[in-house]
């Protein structure tokens, strides 16, 4: 994580400042490069070691600014539902006909919130690996991330749990992504291609882990 040396805001205005480390000498990742597995490897070891920082806190539910799950769900819920209808007018052709026809309400809300760490590793999956590069690694990858949790201190938790929780987790990128995709300028061709590449990945994530079996169980 970059260190942050100054933050600042006004409620009145909403304006605010931010002082962080100087990263450019690092390396920027890119969406619509591959991400190699020693990349995917070096972002989950410390997303794991985030995560087991903040393992069993009470004290978040304490943080205001901290959004509830629940609150935050029936907003999500309303915006969700016209969204969708403009998601298949648009990309419907490359939508699954059994995803098409599923009535599901999504719950999760789109940044910083209580929730359980694994989903930001499924994110991670989905938005940085291309399908063949998920499909070969994110098992031993998963394991990699579990132990690195548990080393840290993130107890309690079975590989079994997290790998459950992993696939209920692409059901938020799967969610956000239609939300974005819904209204995204098919005029630009970068859009376009972003959002191929990002219903291929979601497409097959939804087949691969039969997240239309997963919501009909809920």
């Amino acid at each position: 994580m970059p260190r942050c040396y100054f933050f600042d805001s006004d409620h009145l205005t909403g304006d605010s400042a931010i002082l962080m480390e100087d990263l450019s000498k690092g390396r920027l990742g890119n969406s619509f490069a591959r991400m190699s597995k020693a990349d995917a490897e070096t972002a989950a070891r410390p997303l794991a070691v985030f995560h087991a920082k903040w393992w069993g806190r009470t004290n978040l539910e304490r943080a205001r600014w901290l959004p509830a799950p629940i609150d935050r769900a029936a907003i999500q819920a309303e915006r969700f539902i016209p969204s969708g209808r403009t998601y298949l007018e648009k990309h419907g052709e490359q939508v699954d006909d059994e995803f098409r026809g599923s009535h599901v309400t999504l719950i999760d809300w789109p940044s910083a919130a209580r929730a359980k760490g694994v989903t930001d590793f499924s994110c991670l999956t989905i938005h940085g690996l291309t399908v063949n590069m998920r499909r070969t690694i994110e098992t031993n990858l998963l394991r990699l991330y579990h132990n690195t949790l548990g080393s840290e201190g993130g107890t309690g938790y079975s590989i079994e749990q997290c790998q459950a929780d992993y696939r209920s987790g692409f059901l938020y990128p799967f969610y956000f992504k239609v939300m974005v995709l819904a209204f995204m300028d098919l005029n630009d061709e970068e859009g376009r291609i972003m959002a191929h590449m990002q219903i291929e990945r979601i497409s097959a994530a939804i087949r691969d882990h039969n997240l239309v079996g997963l919501l009909r169980a809920i």
